[in-house]
């Protein structure tokens, strides 16, 4: 028999980074920049003339380009951006969303799978120490308590957060908290690699949460689905640099451009497999377990992986019942794939030009690496 929790959670506060226009890289630009790369490659290969596959690897047009991802724009940071500044921005920007000083904060979590640091610290201090959670309460007596850690779920790793934070909210273990994504997805993307490297891109995101009574929460336990097929995780992998094949000099001498070492996916296939999981079993699935029917929602926010994963999966739930006039808000155009933040970044966006407003029903579904993936239904209540 379920239990009604005591507690729950609401949303009082979204946001993302304050990042400067000049790391804005546009489709004509990407391609100029790859195409110079090519004195790079050669000098890595210690070759005259490139191979012909790493010569067509780096030839790249806004015309093949767009066509394949919807992505026209992106944010490319320079080597003075870490994640946790980039995380740290962005609290800062959800706090004076929400009305909160720092010290209000008893609960953070980072999603990411480019921490500044490998092992440690974790991504979640280091962000804390910019964003201004102080270590000591105001009479330095005793430390100021504060659930913190980092999430690493690949681009199913923002929700996961969430749940995280909503689960220890629930608990009563804290009274605000911090769900934030942030991502620096050009220190891992292959730099010579026109078939990733135009899609991947950095920023950050994320929402303020405050502990409610449950008959006030934005979500219920009912309205989170998650899961996976674990055993096609190397789809989308990093090969080289964790435990199962630690980086060595060798194999970085075997691998001049560093191609085992930075992401890889087999994009057709992962494409493929996704989408029929998600219309066939995920969403369906979800929908049941929340006890609602399409017609109930009335916006949906997707990972913004590729336009081509997600327009498909639309265009099924259109014709399962999802109402012509629900919004499926989409940014990959002017953001492109941020991993962990590009949901908050969507919701935060769609909340500030008036496109996500109080009373609406959200769905929210994010999937990727692990072929994971979490979906989630929230009663939208801030203005």
């Amino acid at each position: 028999m379920a239990v009604t929790p005591l507690y729950g959670a609401k949303i009082i506060g979204t946001g993302k980074a304050d990042l400067p226009d000049s790391a804005i890289v546009d489709n004509y630009r990407l391609a100029s920049d790859m195409l110079e790369r090519a004195n790079e490659a050669k000098r890595l290969l210690g070759v005259q003339e490139l191979p012909p596959d790493v010569l067509e690897a780096l030839q790249t047009s806004n015309d093949w380009i767009f066509p394949r991802t919807g992505i026209s724009r992106r944010y490319h940071l320079g080597p003075e951006w870490t994640t946790s500044k980039i995380a740290a921005s962005a609290a800062k920007n959800i706090l004076a969303d929400a009305g909160l000083a720092p010290d209000q904060i008893g609960d953070i979590r980072v999603s990411t799978v480019t921490p500044d640091h490998l092992a440690s610290p974790p991504c979640v201090s280091e962000t804390m120490a910019q964003t201004g959670i102080p270590v000591w309460t105001t009479e330095k007596v005793r430390y100021h308590p504060c659930l913190a850690g980092d999430v690493s779920y690949a681009c199913s790793g923002f929700l996961v957060n969430v749940v995280d934070v909503i689960s220890h909210l629930s608990f009563g273990l804290a009274d605000y908290a911090l769900s934030l994504g942030a991502d620096k997805m050009t220190t891992i993307s292959p730099p010579f690699d026109r078939m990733i490297w135009p899609i991947l891109a950095d920023h950050g995101g994320g929402f303020g949460w405050k502990r409610v009574p449950y008959a006030e929460s934005d979500v219920r336990p009912e309205w989170i689905y998650a899961g996976g097929d674990w055993t096609k995780g190397a789809r989308i992998i990093t090969p080289w640099g964790g435990s199962a094949q630690p980086l060595t000099l060798d194999l970085m001498m075997q691998d001049p451009l560093l191609m085992n070492s930075n992401l890889q996916m087999q994009g057709r296939v992962v494409m493929s497999e996704l989408v029929k999981a998600l219309k066939n079993f995920v969403l369906p699935e979800a929908l049941e377990k929340a006890g609602l029917k399409w017609s109930d929602i009335d916006i949906a926010f997707f990972h913004q992986a590729n336009y081509r994963i997600i327009d498909p999966v639309v265009e099924a739930l259109r014709a399962l019942g999802l109402r012509s006039d629900a919004i499926v808000y989409n940014t990959i155009d002017h953001y492109g794939n941020t991993t962990n933040a590009s949901v908050p970044i969507a919701v935060h966006d769609a909340r500030r030009t008036g496109v996500l407003k109080p009373g609406m029903l959200v769905m929210i579904v994010v999937m990727g690496g692990g072929y994971s993936w979490v979906v989630m239904f929230l009663r939208w209540s801030l203005a």
